[in-house]
């Protein structure tokens, strides 16, 4: 079995990320500024991180999972 390389398994949940912003938000729309493409991005984010319910996570937001395994875990959520 070949080794895994670290990070590895982070690419995949970050490529799922950028997959599905770029669905969401950038396919079949026409932004006339960049101003307004990054106000697009910061709301699909600000949306994704508190209210996205993926089965993956049990349902859990992404801010909730992260939340719980920063507790499990005895540590502070990172900023």
């Amino acid at each position: 079995m070949a080794s895994i390389k670290p990070g590895a398994l982070h690419n995949g949940v970050a490529e799922r990320f950028f997959r599905t912003l770029k669905e969401q938000i950038i396919h079949g729309r026409i932004y006339r500024t960049v101003a307004e493409l990054r106000e697009a991005v910061e709301e699909f984010v600000d949306l994704y991180n508190e209210l996205w319910l993926p089965e993956k996570n049990g349902y859990r937001s992404p801010s909730a999972t992260r939340a719980a395994w920063y507790a499990q875990h005895g540590t502070e959520v990172a900023a």
